[in-house]
């Protein structure tokens, strides 16, 4: 899930914004939003991913998010050009996605 921060007077509040799959491969992490539409008379729904950005692993920083009040499993991608706050749905989720992005970035990294 993909998220806005927003701050307010009590500190920092997160809006979710959109659904998202990313797509990790040797050198890259591709980012695309996911949308379902359940047509009528359909058993099954109809998914469509819309590419967003596609970002070096080379240039990629990881940033965790402690858990509060407002938003738990995240973590901040931040690219050479903008950043992706996501959200995951289990804590064992967000840490597979951590060490594998973190494992990615070294690999890519000591290949340049």
């Amino acid at each position: 899930m993909l998220h806005r921060r927003c701050t307010d007077d009590l500190g920092e509040i997160y809006e979710h914004i959109n659904n998202m799959n990313l797509f990790l491969f040797n050198d890259a992490l591709v980012f695309t939003s996911r949308t379902v539409s359940h047509l009528p008379f359909e058993r099954t729904p109809k998914t469509s991913l819309q590419f967003l950005a596609a970002v070096a692993l080379s240039s990629l920083l990881i940033e965790d998010i402690p858990d509060s009040k407002y938003i738990q499993n995240a973590f901040v991608l931040k690219g050479p050009k903008r950043q992706w706050i996501c959200a995951t749905e289990t804590e064992e989720d967000k840490m597979i996605w951590l060490s594998l992005l973190a494992n990615a970035i070294h690999a890519a990294i000591k290949q340049t």
